[in-house]
């Protein structure tokens, strides 16, 4: 249910930091929808991001799609993350 929440706030960021052009509120919908769970949105809304934006210029210009990139990686960094803490047994209480 927290999840769900989660994705509800973050579609709202996404489309205020669209319509205002204001880009933290657009990378925070990103990592939060990449944190929530939410991967094919997450996925998307880098892609998204990445078209609207453009490629970076100067030392990031290797990076083609930076959004994606960071949503993936925050996905795998999840994965990851719950992966350990499923397979963790406390040895006290």
């Amino acid at each position: 249910m927290a999840s769900k929440r989660f994705q509800i706030v973050s579609v709202f960021l996404a489309v205020i930091g669209l319509v205002i052009g204001f880009w933290p509120l657009c990378l925070i919908a990103l990592i939060t929808f990449s944190l929530s769970g939410a991967w094919v949105l997450g996925i998307a809304l880098g892609l998204f991001l990445d078209l609207l934006w453009g490629s970076p210029i100067g030392v990031f210009s290797v990076m083609v799609l930076p959004c994606t990139f960071l949503s993936c990686a925050l996905l795998l960094g999840r994965h990851i993350l719950m992966q350990h803490v499923r397979t963790s047994v406390p040895d006290h209480l």
